[in-house]
């Protein structure tokens, strides 16, 4: 009798660890929109923050690497007109050939220009800044939630 109830104890002793283990891992499953709206409230990775100067006819560059799908904010400001253009980093060497490439989004003849929460897929980017007619004096900022 005693090995009996010892059974029955520890059998509803496993059962209730099982259904109390399995309640709190279903509390932690999210979709991959709750997740990316969990992640921007709760973590923000400043990717640069700067000021800086480009020459006329010249550009400035900035390569970043995303671990992790993201939602980026991008804010630029300067004061004279500039092209920027946001690219996969596959697509920065036919930049500079000057062949056809493809950008991700752009910003052109722009003394201020901004993105608000562009998703991205995890991988490595540029920012260009090209100034325009003449030497450009810019911020920029790049967050990623």
């Amino acid at each position: 009798m005693n090995n009996w109830k010892i059974a029955t104890f520890v059998f509803a002793f496993l059962f209730l660890a099982m259904l109390v283990t399995n309640v709190y891992q279903r509390q932690f499953v999210l979709s991959d929109e709750e997740y990316l709206n969990y992640q921007s409230e709760v973590n923000e990775t400043v990717i640069v923050d700067e000021d800086n100067t480009v020459k006329k006819d010249y550009m400035v560059s900035q390569q970043f690497v995303l671990y992790y799908d993201a939602l980026l904010d991008l804010t630029f400001s300067s004061d004279n007109l500039a092209n920027i253009y946001l690219m996969e980093s596959d697509e920065y060497g036919r930049y500079e050939l000057g062949e056809t490439f493809y950008y991700t989004q752009r910003g052109l003849n722009a003394e201020s220009w901004s993105l608000k929460e562009e998703y991205l897929q995890a991988g490595t980017y540029m920012v260009v800044v090209e100034a325009v007619d003449s030497d450009v004096n810019y911020h920029i900022k790049l967050v990623a939630k």
